[in-house]
């Protein structure tokens, strides 16, 4: 999931410092790291992206919890054609109980949390494929800011 920053981040940060946090070995807060440094400045905390998360988590569960009350209510309305239903794997694993989680125990962030955390700053991140980073493609000099996920890892450039 490359990114492309389309938000001019000069309104962010105009110091001349480079900001720059550094990973704890061990930990895996690049995401938090990833962006703070590409805002340059310490915008987010490894707390402020875990309500993200806790957040994102529960409107994926009550999403998931009401399509799977449609899908119960038409169940229940008769019909001349009778629906195919899916049933359960075999191992008992309904794929509507499977739960989501935007942030792992180790810290790692989805990128659904990192979009979310910059859009609250008004800056929309976008992977390269969307049709407003066509120029992205072509002159990615002329960018302010990229973020990647690469090898479980996530870079600011």
């Amino acid at each position: 999931n490359n990114g492309c920053i389309m938000t001019s981040l000069a309104t962010i940060s105009s110091s001349c410092e480079v900001y720059f946090e550094e990973q704890d070995e061990g930990s895996a807060l690049c995401g938090q790291h990833a962006i703070n440094n590409l805002l340059q400045g310490a915008y987010f905390t490894a707390i402020d992206l875990g309500q993200i998360g806790a957040k994102l988590d529960e409107q994926e569960q009550n999403l998931l919890h009401s399509i799977d009350e449609d899908a119960k209510l038409s169940d229940d309305v008769p019909s001349q054609k009778k629906k195919t239903q899916t049933q359960p794997s075999d191992d008992g694993d309904d794929d509507r109980e499977r739960r989501y989680s935007n942030v792992s125990m180790e810290g790692l962030f989805s990128v659904d949390v990192l979009v979310t955390a910059l859009k609250s700053l008004n800056i929309d991140a976008l992977p390269l494929s969307h049709p407003d980073c066509f120029a992205a493609n072509q002159h990615p000099d002329r960018e302010q800011g990229f973020i990647f996920f690469q090898m479980s890892h996530w870079i600011a450039y």
